[in-house]
């Protein structure tokens, strides 16, 4: 574990207690003892050190302070190794909020596509009912996706905890997504030939927020593209093969965050 995510409706209080699940992993899977210190996160992303002041049959009650500002963190629980923030380069970007408005897929690739994401630094995953999505009749899959995020974050040590939201008809994408947080720039994967712009060209300038759509399998449809497009979204390929869902939406998040990232230095030759 890379760090530990606090519960949803902590209040920021110190001491606090963590009870059911959340205890059990702390106390049976890492073993965790009175004294012991490890890094947190809470909803919001900010970074906590907590330290294990007792534990008992109600749960344990941990302390926590707000981790120092130049990047230090406390070490791995699981390692023992530091974890830092990545020193600032001059020539690296910074990159914005980004979405991923996931069309249902199939079983358990929607399971490995919420992983993924999270881990890739996603800060909401709003997974969606198109045309071609093959409905899921498990009734708890939203709380699994949930589950399995918090997982991720965990695991990863991401400091952008991804947040998963209800399931959406496509329609209803502009709903979910609500005002824009400053510039927003949306982008759709489809085949070609609609396809005719690249990543280069969308996320050429500076931007706020980033939502990328990918279908299920078979894609989009040509009715679903025409919605995106007008509600100002551009079609993006992902190349010349046929990828499945989840190798799509991991393509799509790599490529994109590569592009802002290098953004400086490939606008500076051309």
């Amino acid at each position: 574990m890379r760090q530990f995510v606090l519960p949803e409706d902590w209040d920021g209080s110190s001491p606090f207690r963590v009870v059911g699940k959340r205890a059990r992993y702390l106390s049976g899977v890492l073993r965790l003892q009175a004294g012991d210190r490890f890094p947190g996160v809470d909803a919001s992303g900010r970074a906590w050190d907590l330290a294990v002041i007792e534990i008992g049959s109600g749960g344990i009650l941990l302390a926590a302070k707000e981790a120092e500002r130049d990047g230090s963190r406390l070490p791995d629980v699981r390692t023992g190794s530091a974890t830092a923030a990545p020193s600032a380069d001059p020539g690296i970007g910074r990159l914005p909020r980004i979405v991923l408005a996931q069309a249902l897929a199939k079983g358990p690739a929607m399971d490995r596509i919420v992983r993924q994401a999270t881990e890739a630094g996603v800060a909401l995953i709003l997974p969606l009912l198109a045309e071609r999505s093959v409905p899921d009749p498990d009734k708890g899959r939203l709380e699994r996706w949930r589950r399995i995020s918090r997982e991720a974050l965990q695991q990863s040590g991401s400091a952008i905890p991804t947040a998963v939201g209800g399931i959406r008809h496509l329609a209803e994408l502009a709903e979910a997504l609500g005002p824009a947080p400053g510039a927003r720039r949306g982008i759709f994967c489809h085949e070609a030939p609609l396809a005719s712009d690249s990543f280069h060209r969308y996320l050429g300038h500076r931007i706020d927020e980033l939502v990328i759509c990918v279908g299920p399998e078979g894609g989009f449809s040509e009715r679903e593209a025409a919605f995106f497009e007008s509600i100002g979204f551009g079609p993006v390929s992902l190349g010349p093969n046929i990828l499945r869902a989840e190798t799509a939406a991991v393509f799509a998040l790599a490529a994109a965050e590569i592009v802002i990232l290098e953004r400086e230095s490939w606008t500076a030759s051309e």
